[in-house]
């Protein structure tokens, strides 16, 4: 029930307040969750330390890839069986998807798919479950999609499509902590933050336009010096002063 939950997540802060006070350290991800930890806790983090990925391989073939402005375009949406994923994505297919100007498929994976049957037409969407690897997916998608709208934290989607160097179009809450180390350069261009129905619908119908390389190496740059395993290990060292 709602109230079951609710007093097991008051339960769950009680804790987390208490053994706080007997933490040397107090990390979080981005600026969002400092706000989140002041608010709800009453102290301010001793550092802001961006998740890292380990750097992946890179197929050759899959960097030479690219996507002439007048084909069909493949979007992707990694979805979690996560409530905040099915809800964004019925709100992309409501609000947005009716207005793409260029024919593209949509390509919606993961276990919450599988909760879009009969909600959405399938004919233009396809759903696939659970998968043994996303990198396939990945490599095939023009521009990535997030239309997340709750949560905390740094999305696990949002530093896969860094690392493949994708194209994206996000909600804020789905680039907090990857958005701050975006070069001006990029954002509106291979990088959109967008949290209005115009603004989304701006952003995917300029890039369904586009000629897409599948790989850029700036956004793919980006991940290596400051999301990669290697960055996050500097962040610790340097916190720590080993």
């Amino acid at each position: 029930s709602q109230l079951h939950v609710k007093l097991e997540y008051e339960r769950v802060i009680n804790q987390e307040r208490a053994a706080l006070k007997y933490m040397d350290e107090k990390w979080v991800f981005n600026d969002a969750d400092a706000i989140r930890l002041e608010l709800y806790y009453g102290c301010k983090p001793d550092a802001i330390i961006p998740m890292g990925a380990p750097v992946p391989e890179i197929n050759t073939d899959y960097v030479a890839k690219v996507t002439e402005s007048v084909a069909v375009k493949q979007m992707l949406f990694v979805c979690s069986s996560y409530y905040v994923n099915i809800d964004g994505f019925n709100w992309f297919y409501k609000n947005i998807f009716p207005y793409l100007k260029q024919n593209c498929q949509i390509n919606v994976v993961g276990d919450g798919a599988l909760k879009l049957r009969g909600k959405v037409d399938e004919k233009k969407i396809r759903l696939t479950g659970h998968v043994d690897s996303m990198v396939p997916y990945y490599e095939n998608a023009d521009i990535v999609i997030a239309p997340v709208f709750d949560g905390g934290g740094m999305k696990v989607k949002t530093i896969e499509a860094y690392s493949l160097g994708k194209c994206i179009i996000s909600t804020t809450e789905s680039l907090n902590g990857y958005w701050e180390g975006t070069p001006e350069e990029l954002r509106g261009n291979l990088i959109y933050c967008c949290n209005t129905v115009s603004e989304w619908i701006d952003a995917c119908n300029v890039l369904l336009k586009k000629e897409i390389h599948r790989f850029n190496p700036e956004v793919y740059e980006i991940f290596k010096a400051s999301f990669s395993e290697e960055a996050l290990l500097t962040g610790f060292k340097k916190r720590l002063k080993v």
